[in-house]
């Protein structure tokens, strides 16, 4: 669940594997004013569209959409940065030279 907001009982949707971001504790109920407006529709936070079907991924750092329509390019380069990473961290831990490293960085920018 993702909540543009506050939320309470954090640590109860954790102790039950509910996966929760928000935006920081809440300790003021929020009773009055709260109801479904909509299941399953489109909604805009912050000026990001999600759409059904739309992935989110989350974590510590934060929370990122990916239209589902452009997931293959995404997923096409995440693979580019994680091979750009692994070289760069195998040619570090090889004290490789400056252009062994600049190298593996360029395969990154012919992506992007």
């Amino acid at each position: 669940m993702v909540v543009h907001g506050g939320a309470r009982d954090i640590a109860g949707y954790r102790g039950m594997a509910m996966p929760l971001w928000c935006m920081g504790p809440a300790t003021a109920d929020k009773t009055q004013g709260v109801a479904v407006v909509g299941h399953n529709v489109p909604v805009e936070i912050t000026g990001v569209r999600v759409k059904p079907g739309d992935i989110i991924v989350a974590d510590e750092d934060g929370v990122v959409v990916i239209a589902h329509e452009h997931l293959g390019t995404v997923l096409d380069n995440l693979k580019v940065i994680i091979d750009v990473e692994n070289g760069m961290e195998n040619a570090i831990q090889r004290n490789a030279p400056v252009e062994e490293l600049e190298a593996i960085i360029r395969k990154k920018r012919r992506k992007g």
